[in-house]
């Protein structure tokens, strides 16, 4: 009796979705998101997409690139320029990610804030608003 490898590729999923669920999340989101901008595009819509993308870029800058960049500082900085090495390190690594993160929570909270479009045209809201005549 032979086995597949199945197994294989279902614990290669449990770490991958393990390791990487916030970007998923945001990838998620950020789909979804595209979706309601491509067929209701208006500045909430796009504030929730560019919100939800810069999410993930975020986690991923923090994940992947901060670390090398740090070490590339490191490295750059490490004899003539030490007293810059720990401002270089700090801005590649923590600021650089914090700055994400807060744009990304700007653009959410500000699209949860912004007034849901109306659902009829501008053309029926103009038609609404027409004064009405009242018989006599």
């Amino acid at each position: 009796m032979t086995h597949g490898q199945g197994h294989y590729v279902l614990g290669w999923l449990i770490i991958v979705v393990s390791h990487n669920w916030p970007v998923i999340l945001a990838l998620i989101a950020t789909l979804w998101s595209a979706i309601r901008a491509w067929r209701h595009p208006s500045r909430r819509s796009l504030a929730w997409l560019y919100g939800w993308a810069l999410l993930g870029v975020a986690y991923e800058y923090h994940k992947h690139v901060a670390p090398r960049l740090q070490d590339a500082a490191n490295y750059l900085l490490m004899f003539e320029l030490l007293p810059l090495n720990r401002a270089a390190w700090l801005l590649a690594g923590p600021i650089a990610t914090l700055l994400l993160v807060i744009s990304a929570l700007i653009l959410l909270g500000s699209a949860m804030l912004m007034q849901r479009a109306p659902a009829t045209s501008p053309d029926r809201q103009l038609q609404d608003r027409a004064p009405r005549h009242v018989a006599e």
